[in-house]
């Protein structure tokens, strides 16, 4: 492959980690707040 296209399918692959990461973090903040763990 060209070093191009390796680091377009690295940056997606980054990218989309990001989401997933944010997307986890966001319904483990919202689970934990619900539950009364939270103190805010």
């Amino acid at each position: 492959m060209a070093p191009l296209a390796t680091a377009g399918v690295l940056m997606v692959l980054v990218n989309i980690g990001f989401l997933v990461a944010g997307a986890m973090l966001t319904l483990f903040s919202l689970s934990l707040e619900s539950s009364g763990w939270a103190d805010c």
